[in-house]
């Protein structure tokens, strides 16, 4: 007899394992993802909030593919859920520890790109992209010293955040406040004066965590000219996987965002989809091809085809789209009572 799974209050039957059919890739509810406001939220937290409200923050997130380089791009939730899944404990040599489902994708440097990697296949070695550790919010005085003089004396553009002052009893406080909390600068001096120096952060992770530390107002509103559309990944250290261990069942959140992707814990992450929605699986599907006489049919041939092009992702082989595309006008010339020999093809 073949399993019985649940799915939107409904009940339907299934001939693969539930894992194997819908591979929801999630993350424990205390993982952190980076918000448009330069602020680390827990998963939990804004899944609870959508769920409740239908709308939360806008996460940053970046493209899916790979056209000419992956870029930054704002990333509106647009589904969460709670649910149960097969973990690992993901462990990096800087500290960080990551709890995630065993096939919630990373984006993963191979040679000199990048690609996604389910989190059951990373091993010790592997190197994750990211956008540095993730950061809290600094609240000491000296913080607030820094913001204000950033505000007042800063400005920001689409590469670079920097404040400009005389040399002086100031500016050496900017820069020994900068290296105590290890915010990294480099000074220039102004062309047509040499008693103006500029401190300026150029590299996109510590402009950010620069922002989303201290939180100058004025600055922290026009961030988005900062990051949005740029290649986040010029000249960074990637994450190094130092283990990785199954521990078992775990309550975990799933998201689902505009771009398809979001940073956790400061990596690259895939976000959380069913690994058939193309198909539009669900119980109405079932219900509609039981009505013509087709569930069948669709069991020996469209699940089979998708299964076999899943297996083909996983092992690295490039999938055969003409067979799933045939496999889609099986149950279309099925409906329209055209020859079974396309069936065959199948």
């Amino acid at each position: 007899s073949l399993p019985y799974y649940k799915m939107e209050s409904k009940t339907w039957k299934v001939g693969f394992p539930d894992d194997q059919l819908f591979n929801y890739n999630c993350l424990t509810p205390e993982t952190r993802v980076l918000t448009t406001e330069l602020e680390w939220k827990p998963i939990g937290e804004l899944a609870a909030q959508w769920i409740k409200t239908g709308k939360t923050q806008d996460l940053i997130g970046l493209d899916e593919q790979r056209v000419n380089r992956r870029k930054l791009r704002r990333s509106s939730i647009k589904k969460a859920w709670r649910t149960k899944k097969v973990c690992y404990r993901i462990t990096l040599v800087d500290g960080r520890i990551i709890t995630a489902s065993d096939g919630h994708p990373w984006l993963v440097k191979f040679n000199h790109a990048y690609d996604w990697l389910p989190t059951q296949e990373l091993k010790p070695g592997t190197k994750i992209a990211q956008l540095g550790m993730p950061w809290a919010k600094d609240e000491t005085y000296e913080a607030g010293w820094l913001a204000g003089m950033y505000d007042g004396e800063g400005c920001l553009t689409n590469s670079v955040v920097q404040v400009s002052q005389k040399a002086g009893p100031i500016l050496e406080r900017i820069k020994t406040i900068l290296e105590s909390k290890h915010l990294g600068y480099f000074t220039s001096n102004h062309r047509h004066t040499t008693s103006v120096w500029s401190i300026i952060h150029c590299n996109l992770p510590n402009a950010l965590r620069l922002l989303g530390s201290i939180r100058p107002g004025r600055l922290l509103a026009k961030a988005s000219k900062l990051w949005e559309g740029r290649y986040p990944f010029q000249g960074h250290v990637a994450a190094e996987v130092a283990s990785i261990e199954n521990v078992g069942l775990h309550w975990v959140i799933g998201l689902t965002t505009s771009t398809k992707t979001f940073f956790a814990e400061g990596l690259a992450t895939h976000n959380t989809e069913d690994t058939f929605s193309t198909l539009e699986i669900s119980w109405r599907l079932e219900e509609n091809l039981r009505t013509a006489g087709l569930w069948d049919l669709y069991q020996s041939y469209v699940l089979p085809v998708h299964w076999m092009s899943l297996e083909m992702q996983k092992r690295r082989i490039p999938v055969n789209v003409p067979n799933r595309d045939i496999a889609h006008e099986v149950i279309l010339n099925a409906l329209t009572e055209t020859s079974v020999e396309r069936t065959e093809m199948v």
